[in-house]
């Protein structure tokens, strides 16, 4: 895989201290701790990952809701499972 051309796409999406974006990672290879290891460490900080699309649908929609209105904030961390 191109990690160096995934962490800058990524990075691309926030540039500025009150951006924030939501990506995601749909190839089953980023669920492996050995390809997050290859990642930039912020982007290994903010990794989430869900077993399935309702949790991830879940988690998005808790994302998106934080940052809008201002709602609790959202998980972090790294979970096991096997999508992002």
């Amino acid at each position: 895989m191109c990690l160096r051309v995934v962490s800058q796409s990524i990075g691309r999406s926030i540039r500025h201290v009150k951006d924030y974006a939501s990506i995601l990672l749909l190839d089953h290879r980023y669920a492996d701790e050995r390809v997050q290891g290859l990642l930039p460490g912020w982007i290994q900080n903010s990794l989430i990952v869900r077993p399935n699309w309702t949790q991830t649908r879940d988690a998005l929609s808790e994302f998106f809701t934080h940052h809008t209105k201002g709602g609790k904030e959202p998980e972090q961390g790294r979970e096991a499972g096997g999508g992002i």
